[in-house]
């Protein structure tokens, strides 16, 4: 099994929260997404003021007045959870005589992460981290989460501080136990007397290998979808079946299965004594007797041999045709046999 590192990330092209006395606004309304996207971009993407934004008489953090970020519900949402962060690229450029807190919703409550209340944020470009795995335990908490700013007290006094949010992410470290799917439309294509042709479709994700048994004996692990079984016997029975794998490990070992059968080997290495002569170069003939076509014509297609010692005389075509170039149909004319 694989450890996986996934990032969420909310990232905010130099936004900025600003209060002047007791108000909180956004100057910048620009919003860049990077793996995930931002459901409620109202709340950063507004005009100048923010959707939350209130005048500076009206007593912001008072009021429990909120700055929201809303992670969409698009995570991976299987294997283990192994450990959950928040991080926050941030910084504070004046003074803050305000209770603010930090907070990381799970779908059913909000727990504060850090609270500033007498004390402020870095005063530089400084990304800080929480670990916040007991509050994201499950994938249905991670993919309901949400994180805000929210004003819980105020002080008196006239204190005008810039406070910048770059970067909102969430890490999720996990581990993926969970396998592919099965492959599908598994069917013979084609088939011959000792050999059978399958194909089937991958799993369209989280994908890796198809691991392919004939008649319960293992033959090969393959990222293609199909199979050539060879050297069988003819007129038997074969049973195909297909497991599949992914790049963590995990195996789906549901059978899925398909029967077919060899054809019955024909010997196309003697002349039946009427009518065309079509052989199957795969027989690998070696003709010793003479044969007379009595004016009908000869094929000779496949891949392997056809040999002879013999005259084969009176035909009216001779075609010899390989597959392609590498898998070919040899003709040998030997001891002074030949087509004449």
């Amino acid at each position: 099994m694989k450890r996986i590192f996934f990032l969420i990330i909310l990232f905010f092209s130099f936004s900025f929260i600003s209060a002047s006395e007791e108000s909180l606004w956004a100057e910048s309304n620009s919003v860049s997404v990077g793996m995930d996207s931002l459901t409620n971009s109202a709340n950063a993407n507004g005009p100048t003021t923010g959707n939350y934004a209130v005048a500076a008489d009206t007593k912001w953090a008072g009021d429990n007045q909120v700055w929201t970020f809303v992670i969409n519900n698009s995570v991976v949402s299987t294997g283990v959870i192994n450990s959950v962060f928040i991080y926050l690229k941030h910084y504070q450029s004046g003074h803050i005589d305000d209770g603010l807190n930090l907070e990381i919703y799970n779908g059913t409550s909000w727990q504060i992460i850090q609270s500033y209340d007498g004390t402020v944020p870095p005063t530089s470009d400084t990304t800080s981290s929480w670990n916040v795995s007991s509050i994201l335990n499950s994938w249905t908490k991670l993919n309901a989460s949400q994180f805000r700013i929210i004003g819980v007290a105020r002080n008196t006094g006239n204190d005008p501080i810039s406070w910048y949010i770059d970067t909102v992410e969430l890490r999720i470290n996990y581990t993926d136990t969970i396998p592919p799917a099965s492959v599908t439309n598994l069917q013979n294509q084609s088939r011959s007397y000792n050999w059978i042709y399958w194909n089937w479709t991958n799993p369209f994700s989280d994908f890796s290998e198809a691991i392919v048994y004939l008649n319960g004996i293992w033959k090969i692990n393959t990222s293609n979808n199909y199979y050539n079984a060879t050297g069988l016997t003819q007129n038997t029975d074969y049973t195909i079946t297909v497991h599949t794998k992914d790049s963590s490990g995990n195996v789906n070992d549901t059978d899925v299965n398909s029967t077919a059968s060899t054809e019955v080997f024909s010997d196309s290495c003697t002349y039946s004594g009427s009518g065309n002569w079509n052989v199957d170069c795969s027989h690998n003939c070696v003709i010793s007797s003479n044969v007379d076509l009595l004016g009908n014509s000869i094929s000779i297609v496949g891949t392997g041999t056809f040999s002879t010692t013999a005259n084969i005389t009176n035909f009216s075509d001779l075609l010899i045709a390989g597959a392609d170039s590498i898998n070919r149909c040899e003709v040998y004319c030997l001891e002074g046999g030949c087509f004449k």
